[in-house]
């Protein structure tokens, strides 16, 4: 809420990020959105699933890289391993190999 309250009154924009859970609420005084502040949502950074075909296309062509964002490369029975190391802050993006 505190991020929506921090918006400029007449065009302030707040994204709530993330995931939410079924049993999670958000408490909003109306009043935030009637002096013209807004309130979106993102998941997965706005990115529309329809160009995901074209996207790994591109990465196999080696238009763009992404291996510099990847933590580690882990087998699947090492899964554990990989919920460990994003708890210690070690990694956060690992790749499980079927």
């Amino acid at each position: 809420m505190t991020a929506l309250q921090s918006t400029y009154p007449c065009n302030g924009v707040a994204v709530l990020l993330g995931v939410a859970s079924p049993q999670d609420t958000l408490p909003l005084h109306p009043g935030l959105l009637l002096t013209g502040r807004t309130l979106k949502g993102s998941v997965y950074g706005g990115y529309k699933s329809a160009g995901t075909t074209k996207l790994v296309q591109d990465y196999m062509c080696k238009k763009f890289t992404l291996d510099h964002l990847v933590s580690s490369r882990l087998k699947l029975d090492q899964i554990n391993e990989a919920f460990d190391m994003i708890n210690k802050g070690i990694g956060i993006r690992s790749i499980m190999i079927y």
